[in-house]
């Protein structure tokens, strides 16, 4: 027997609230019947027999379970982007609140504007930084051009021959090809104008040095220096005790050889002026000196060194351990 749509509501007592267009709480959803029930199942009955939940106080449990663990801390929810600040003051709200709702919102407005400078700023630092990587690297193709340049025009104008001081630099480099220094003889008025040459030249390289001198001629002094002009006949010896450990592995030159013999009496003379400036008397050794002969290994007392005690020590402690004993 179909019944009429009155015995339908009838029997299904729809209660007021199912029938508010207001009300927020979930309705029950129907499924498909393609995907709720195998075929050759009973097919369900239309959404007009299906009753609403009973209005008495039984809560209905769904069959899946929501997760309420959080992995993040109250303090980063407050921090996130997704905790909004409010941008109007509530109302009905005691004046203090008033207040502290009205600087939260002025904070929100600087800390919005505090971070898009930041951003700016961060933009601007990362462009200034590849401007800064390009800038470096076209000042080294820059200098590196400018110094080939420059070094190209020094040796064309030392090459000039309408220049005296050219002139007198071509018969220094052939002074030393012939007999490998630059110390000219005083001796010989052959090289007169040689030696003033170069002695004029050592004046003004100190001038440079102290600063009382300025020129736009540096090259002249630089090809002064690489040819040892300004080199001391000490320096040179030392030059050449350098090269000789290189190739024997230690400083001990011996006086008897006849290839190393002006070397090994210079050695012999730094152990003689080393005694004597540790005996406080007038030498030509200087602490500079010493140092630079201590940074090469340089031995100052042979027989120190070897063990070896001399003669005369040899007599001198067997005089004081006598006195020792009476």
């Amino acid at each position: 027997m179909k019944s009429s749509p009155e015995h339908v509501g009838q029997s299904l007592k729809i209660p007021s609230l199912y029938q508010s267009s207001t009300d927020l709480r979930p309705r029950p959803t129907l499924m498909d019947e393609s995907n709720s029930k195998p075929e050759g199942s009973k097919s369900q009955p239309p959404a007009s027999h299906i009753s609403p939940p009973e209005t008495n106080n039984t809560t209905v449990k769904s069959k899946k379970r929501r997760n309420t663990n959080w992995d993040v801390n109250p303090e980063e929810i407050r921090c996130s982007d997704w905790a909004m600040v409010p941008k109007s003051t509530p109302r009905k709200i005691p004046p203090e609140h008033k207040a502290a709702y009205k600087e939260l919102q002025i904070a929100d407005t600087e800390r919005s504007s505090a971070d898009e400078t930041l951003g700016m700023a961060r933009q601007a630092l990362e462009d200034a930084k590849r401007h800064l990587l390009w800038a470096e690297e076209r000042s080294e193709e820059a200098n590196n051009r400018f110094h080939v340049a420059r070094e190209e025009v020094e040796v064309l104008d030392i090459q000039r021959p309408d220049f005296k001081w050219n002139e007198m630099f071509a018969k220094l480099v052939e002074f030393k090809e012939r007999h490998g220094h630059c110390r000219i003889p005083a001796s010989d008025p052959e090289f007169a104008k040689l030696r003033t040459f170069v002695r004029g030249n050592k004046v003004t390289y100190r001038e440079y040095q102290s600063g009382r001198r300025c020129t736009n001629r540096a090259h002249r002094m630089i090809a002064l220096e690489r040819l040892g002009v300004f080199t001391s006949k000490w320096e040179e010896k030392y030059n050449e005790l350098v090269e000789f450990k290189k190739v024997h592995g230690h400083c001990n030159v011996p006086t008897k050889s006849k290839e190393n013999q002006k070397l090994g009496n210079w050695v012999g003379w730094q152990r003689v002026g080393y005694r004597k400036c540790k005996a406080g008397k007038e030498n030509q050794l200087s602490e500079e000196r010493i140092k630079l002969l201590e940074d090469i290994g340089f031995c100052f007392n042979v027989f120190e060194a070897n063990g070896i005690v001399r003669k005369r020590r040899r007599k001198e402690a067997e005089e004081a351990v006598a006195d020792s004993s009476d």
